[in-house]
């Protein structure tokens, strides 16, 4: 198993031999730092979970030039028993949505290659909320989101690099006004298609 393993990954390193260039496809997917993917139980009978996921996909348009698109989805989650005879409580939020991005990087080769980016996105989030003997309800928001910021990729091979992004973001939605902030995360990235001659 061992053996398969390596040759599979000097295949990869051999076979995918690109890193920017005009006609290249790429594929990330990243999570906010945090990275929210959590399950956690307490002795007071609480629960909850907490998941992010945002794949994106883009096209070089030059050798230094990115746009493209992704998806975004988030679902957190608790439950929390209280009383005599005991009642649950439970809240869920469903976030599904999608956004466009642009990424100019600031060189074309290199081991590390910083960038700028900027994106706006759309997402519609679900909250149900169960408290019996009270009535549950269920809530629909609409919210947009603008970023823009810096990041750096780190290539550990010809095509994949590991990258991190600082970015300002601005949100604006039904029911929640104008919030805005700084936001940190992480994730990988893969460039496919053409080779450099």
């Amino acid at each position: 198993m061992r053996k398969i393993l390596s040759a599979a990954l000097l295949l990869t390193h051999f076979t995918l031999s690109a890193q920017l260039q005009k006609g290249t496809w790429t594929v990330s997917a990243s999570s906010d730092a945090p990275p929210k993917f959590q399950f956690r139980t307490n002795s007071s009978h609480a629960k909850n979970y907490q998941f992010s996921l945002q794949p994106q996909f883009g096209y070089m348009l030059t050798d230094q030039l990115e746009a493209g698109a992704g998806l975004v989805f988030s679902a957190y989650g608790s439950s929390y028993k209280y009383g005599v005879p005991e009642v649950m409580t439970k809240n869920r939020n469903t976030e599904l949505g999608a956004q466009v991005f642009t990424r100019y990087y600031l060189k074309k080769d290199g081991k590390l290659i910083p960038y700028l980016v900027a994106s706006l996105q759309y997402s519609r989030t679900t909250v149900v909320n169960t408290n019996p003997p009270a009535a549950s309800y269920r809530n629909h928001y609409n919210e947009w989101q603008l970023r823009g910021g810096a990041g750096l990729n780190w290539f550990a091979g010809p095509r994949v690099a590991l990258f991190s992004e600082l970015t300002y973001t601005g949100t604006w939605g039904s029911g929640y006004g104008l919030s805005h902030g700084v936001n940190l995360n992480f994730g990988v990235r893969l460039f496919l298609g053409k080779k450099r001659k």
